[in-house]
């Protein structure tokens, strides 16, 4: 896991996969195309960042772990509420574009890269679940890597529960 400014740092002079496009949309805000899917509006990616975040009903005082960066709209915004977030993303041209983009002036948000079965096995993974968080998946990112996020949600699902000692009652016939 490393800050926003350190992989910024770390991948200045990288180039960005042909799958990952770069598209100005009709309000001015870009949009990034994954594979031919759109991961925000085209018109107001803003407010959809916005609706995402208050459909999710996720409570401030715990922290959230996002799946998904996409161009970090919706980082943004929680990040704006005051929420502690730290995204998990697969692809390190999409953490490039989102960090060159709307997430230019973010430097202290933490990120982990890579494939969902190295990053859960590292100690990281133990740390950001150890405090009760809330995942948020974002939506269009799953769509894009739907296993990559179902092996995160996996993953961290398994991190959280695996040093507890869940009490279990067994209980006769009455």
């Amino acid at each position: 896991m490393k800050k926003a400014h350190d992989w910024r740092r770390e991948f200045r002079d990288n180039a960005v996969p042909e799958s990952l496009e770069l598209v100005e949309g009709r309000n001015g805000f870009p949009t990034l195309r994954v594979n031919g899917v759109l991961l925000h509006s085209q018109y107001r990616p803003v407010d959809e960042a916005q609706r995402l975040i208050d459909s999710a009903d996720l409570d401030p005082a715990r922290p959230v772990i996002v799946l998904g960066l996409g161009l970090g709209y919706h980082v943004s915004v929680l990040l704006e509420r005051g929420f502690d977030v730290t995204v998990i993303e697969c692809e390190p041209g999409i953490v490039k574009l989102a960090l060159d983009g709307p997430l230019s002036s973010v430097d202290d948000l933490d990120i982990l890269l890579g494939e969902a079965d190295a990053l859960t096995a590292s100690r990281d993974i133990k740390n950001i679940t150890t405090p009760n968080p809330q995942v948020f998946a974002h939506p269009a990112s799953t769509r894009v890597f739907p296993e990559f996020i179902a092996a995160a949600q996996d993953h961290l699902a398994q991190s959280a529960l695996k040093d507890l000692r869940l009490p279990i009652a067994i209980v006769g016939p009455m």
